[in-house]
């Protein structure tokens, strides 16, 4: 059996939305066993959250695509449960009051109903990923190397964010300041 995936594997696999890769992918695969792993350690246990990135795994046979013999043998290797024990701790939650049954939340809405879209367009990380993937591919793969911080720094790199200069910044903040901020900024700078 394989043993357990790195900090350097999963710090490289989870560079860039995990909705743009390919889901039978060892990036994806590494991304959704730390969701899910994420997802059990949270204070509050999401089951609906769980079961998708459990039906995830199952679907794409993640653990053959990380190079375990079943199901269970990479559940019980990265998440330190097996199936059965999930279901059982999200039942328990689910008993304790932590969980509310689907629907409880107001007007028939599931709890992952209420959460905001991701954004279409502005700073989101996810966007600049798909611009990075549409407009500069070189490096948007640079990214997915690992050769960029974050997905910022990627789109900073191909011109889709501009930082302001430091006097385009002091321009910004004159005009928010207050009249006394001003003559305080006046005297400081006088000395």
């Amino acid at each position: 059996m394989p043993s357990h995936l790195t900090t350097e594997e999963v710090n490289r696999a989870g560079v860039g939305p995990r909705e743009l890769k390919d889901p039978r992918s060892r990036d994806y695969a590494i991304q959704t066993v730390w969701a899910l792993k994420r997802y059990l350690e949270s204070r509050t246990i999401d089951d609906r959250r769980v079961q998708k990135e459990l039906a995830a795994i199952e679907t794409y046979r993640h653990w053959e695509v990380l190079g375990y013999p079943s199901r269970d043998a990479l559940l019980e290797a990265e998440v330190g449960r097996t199936l059965s024990q999930i279901h059982d701790v999200c039942e328990q939650a689910r008993q304790q009051g932590a969980l509310p049954a689907n629907g409880a939340i107001g007007r028939g809405r599931n709890r992952c109903d209420v959460v905001t879209p991701i954004s279409t367009r502005g700073n989101d990380s996810t966007y600049l990923a798909r611009r990075l993937l549409r407009d500069a591919p070189d490096i948007f793969a640079a990214l997915e190397r690992g050769e960029y911080a974050s997905v910022r720094a990627a789109a900073r790199a191909a011109g889709l964010i501009k930082d302001k200069t430091p006097l385009e910044q002091l321009h910004h903040w004159w005009g928010k300041a207050s009249a006394q901020e001003r003559e305080q900024f006046r005297s400081a700078i006088a000395l």
